[in-house]
């Protein structure tokens, strides 16, 4: 197994370690030191929120460079605040900002992005719009069906997922109706945005949360549901009329490696902010 194979694999366990219950706050078990020489494989990971444009801008990058970078599986934002904290991963992956105790053990952010956190259907799901109302009464269990009479069939995230966070100070009643609904067991619980883009895509009548990212994925079959009647576009995300909404950021550890460096200066790039644009996002200016 090559060097690169195995770093993955550290990560991977890492995730292994921390994906049980998402998002929780855990400890990475690991005593892989990442120097930030290029004989080391350059590996950039974290929240699934971010894979998906990220993978992108990776592509882009070894086009225009000829440099690799691996951006595996999730490890969710706290396995990467773990591992950069560690000093196994140089460059980081959140959808969520850092805390001020994070901060003072000498992690950076570097917001790049900003995405619409969605409410996802089967794609031949007759509506196309959801109110504050209709959200709840959904979670609830009180709106069964959709306007031509087929069953809702729901799937939540956690409740300290990233996207649910950024929704509970701008749906009213979501937090409250959520914490019930995961309390009382009612739906299925969906640990990552790629396993809900299966999910959605297998069940007719699904109802399930997303991000705009990972529906402007290949091959991704979820229709978008546009929130009081304002749909999730790149436009609508940039000019702040589309409410639900979380940051993409990296993080790193005391300084960037020369290596980091680089590759964020070409994210933010024209190249890159083209790139983050085409693929569901709204870049946010260095």
């Amino acid at each position: 197994m090559n060097l690169r194979l195995i770093f993955i694999a550290c990560l991977l366990l890492i995730s292994a370690l921390t994906m049980g219950c998402s998002e929780k706050s855990r400890s990475v078990i690991t005593n892989t030191s990442q120097s930030q020489n290029t004989n080391t494989p350059f590996v950039i990971a974290g929240s699934g929120t971010n894979l998906p444009v990220t993978a992108k801008l990776a592509e882009g990058y070894y086009a225009k460079t000829g440099i690799k970078i691996d951006v595996p599986g999730s490890i969710g934002s706290d396995g990467a605040i773990n591992a950069v904290k560690s000093g196994s991963l140089e460059l980081g992956l959140i959808s969520k900002h850092l805390t001020s105790n994070e901060y003072t053990a000498g992690l950076k952010e570097i917001p790049y992005a900003k995405v619409a956190v969605v409410f996802g259907s089967h794609i031949n799901t007759p509506d196309s719009t959801l109110s504050d109302a209709d959200i709840i009464s959904i979670i609830k269990g009180s709106k069964t069906t959709w306007s031509n009479g087929t069953k809702i069939h729901v799937f939540l995230r956690q409740s300290n997922d990233s996207s649910n966070l950024a929704l509970f100070n701008v749906v009213p009643g979501y937090r409250e109706a959520l914490m019930d609904a995961s309390e009382q067991q009612r739906w299925q619980i969906v640990y990552r945005d790629s396993d809900m883009s299966e999910v959605i895509k297998e069940n007719k009548g699904a109802f399930g949360l997303t991000v705009s990212t990972e529906i402007a994925k290949e091959g991704v079959k979820t229709k978008p549901l546009d929130y009081n009647g304002i749909s999730p576009t790149t436009e609508n995300i940039r000019n702040g009329t589309y409410k639900l909404t979380e940051d993409l950021s990296f993080i790193y550890k005391d300084t960037l490696s020369n290596r980091a460096a680089d590759f964020l200066e070409y994210v933010f790039s024209n190249e890159g902010q083209e790139i983050l644009e085409k693929w569901g996002s709204s870049p946010i200016r260095r």
